[in-house]
């Protein structure tokens, strides 16, 4: 109501909202949806919830959307950021090699967060820690209502401390049966969709022409954040 009654006071049109975590609010869709329609507006949402993903997006504001992802600092990004060769050095020789393969080694050990570049070890692990778990409770455990938090913790840890290699879910669940974590199959796969949807991780199937040896290989399953998998070590299965 306030947004409105000060809306009506604005003669220039069209007028720009910015909404920031508006997922938070129930039926936001409707509310935007219903401004889109009936006044001259431009609207942007940003979140870092799942619930601005571009399926979501496309199906509550079908036809006058358009999602842009934004992830964490490439390489490049991060040697911008930190004033190192902000345009492609014009010769590779040995200094800017030497240049390069420090800032590789610190780009990894620090990660790619903007906010944990310029921080001492303890705060960028808190930091991190804070991710993985607000992205789990939050945008996973309570948005999906998993009830298996043992299950779903016993992959993330699997999944970040072994990023980049193949990925049964048959495995994993002969895994769990051995550690007495009951779940089924099937709450596995979706759990792993889950994590895929949130950001947490994302599939590299195997490289071939064949779509159907695509899919019934175990892909690789990466983490987004290169140093995210040192900052769940500490994070309890149970």
């Amino acid at each position: 109501m306030y947004i409105m009654v000060n809306f009506l006071k604005i003669k220039i049109r069209p007028v720009i909202f910015f909404f920031d975590e508006l997922q938070r609010i129930d039926q936001w869709e409707m509310f935007v949806r219903r401004l889109l329609d009936s006044e001259d507006v431009q609207l942007f949402i940003t979140g870092s919830s799942s619930k601005l993903l571009s399926t979501e997006i496309s199906t509550s504001l079908r036809g006058c959307s358009l999602t842009t992802e934004i992830f964490p600092f490439s390489f490049q990004g991060f040697l911008k950021f930190h004033g190192m060769f902000a345009d492609k050095p014009d010769t590779f020789g040995s200094k800017t090699n030497a240049i390069l393969r420090n800032a590789i080694k610190t780009y990894l050990k620090n990660g790619e967060f903007p906010e944990v570049q310029n921080v001492d070890v303890n705060t960028r692990t808190k930091i991190l820690q804070g991710y993985i778990n607000s992205v789990l409770l939050k945008d996973v455990i309570e948005r999906y209502q998993v009830t298996n938090i043992p299950a779903i913790k016993h992959m993330v840890s699997t999944l970040t401390h072994s990023f980049g290699r193949k990925f049964s879910i048959n495995k994993f669940y002969n895994y769990l049966r051995s550690m007495s974590v009951k779940c089924t199959k099937n709450n596995l796969y979706n759990y792993l969709d889950h994590l895929t949807d949130a950001f947490v991780f994302y599939r590299i199937p195997i490289h071939s022409r064949s779509e159907k040896s695509r899919r019934i290989n175990p892909v690789k399953v990466a983490v987004y954040e290169a140093r995210t998998y040192g900052s769940v070590r500490g994070m309890r299965s149970n």
